[in-house]
């Protein structure tokens, strides 16, 4: 069950597949067997679920082990990594995790991790044996409030350093802009009023829309557009999960329904 992924300008693309507990890198080519025989680069985790690739790593959420761990490119997928965040039993203290899922990392090696299980968002600093919580309540009880959070699911950063997080339990995304602890729906404000089910992954371009895995489809959230989204690929593809860009514009869905990850451009909403 492909979970979340990640395309890199490197040309590739990595996918969590949750069945088999590890991380699978594809290249982005035309060769038949690119999509059949991908490389392991991280395994043996327990539900792993996001994953984020640097310049010199690949980092994974081993989830139901309640923490993050870093790969370096070119170790070992059996090496265990090295872990950066939790492991340190279950709880809402600062150096705990509950369920980590999506994850993000800056250019100075910060970790942001949507602490689902404490309905928060950590940022761990490299090196630190704590986070600190950027988003929702430090003490992780889930609230409706535009400073609060229930199950987030993913996070992401723009250029200007606003934060998205995917507010599954709320059915919306929140921006929160730097330093800010209150944020602002940019996507979605329930399932009746908006048509769609939990946000789950999402993906923001360079233009701050918002594009968005959401029950049965992908919805586009242009800046301004109230939390009223725009359909692009829906109803065939079924349920999507995480989802990424490459640099030429392509989506990528992963389909968890399916098992599958499949590529959409905005051309046609048949995938490949």
């Amino acid at each position: 069950m492909p979970r979340f992924v990640n395309a890199t300008d490197a040309g590739y693309v990595y996918v969590v597949n949750a069945n088999k507990g590890n991380v699978e890198q594809f290249k982005l080519d035309n060769a038949p067997t690119s999509k059949t025989n991908p490389t392991v680069v991280a395994s043996n985790l327990y539900n792993p679920w996001g994953v984020y690739v640097t310049s010199d790593a690949v980092y994974v959420s081993d989830s139901f082990n309640h923490q993050v761990k870093r790969y370096a490119h070119g170790a070992s997928p059996t090496s265990g990594g090295v872990v950066v965040a939790g492991g340190n039993g279950v709880g809402p203290a600062q150096n705990k995790l509950i369920y980590p899922l999506g994850l993000f990392v800056d250019c100075s090696g910060n970790i942001y991790i949507a602490d689902s299980g404490n309905n928060r968002v950590q940022r761990w600093a490299p090196g630190a044996k704590s986070g600190c919580t950027v988003a929702g309540n430090p003490n992780g009880q889930k609230g409706t409030g535009l400073n609060e959070l229930s199950t987030p699911e993913d996070v992401r950063f723009d250029k200007q350093g606003n934060m998205f997080v995917s507010d599954t339990g709320n059915y919306r995304v929140l921006k929160f802009a730097p330093g800010s602890s209150t944020g602002v729906s940019v996507a979605g404000n329930g399932y009746q009023a908006n048509g769609f089910n939990a946000p789950i992954g999402f993906y923001v371009d360079a233009c701050d829309t918002v594009y968005l895995g959401a029950g049965q489809g992908v919805i586009k959230f242009p800046p301004g557009s109230n939390g009223t989204g725009i359909p692009l690929f829906g109803g065939p593809i079924g349920y999507s999960g995480g989802i990424t860009i490459d640099t030429d514009g392509n989506f990528y869905v992963g389909l968890r329904g399916a098992n599958t990850v499949q590529k959409f451009t905005l051309l046609s909403s048949s995938g490949v």
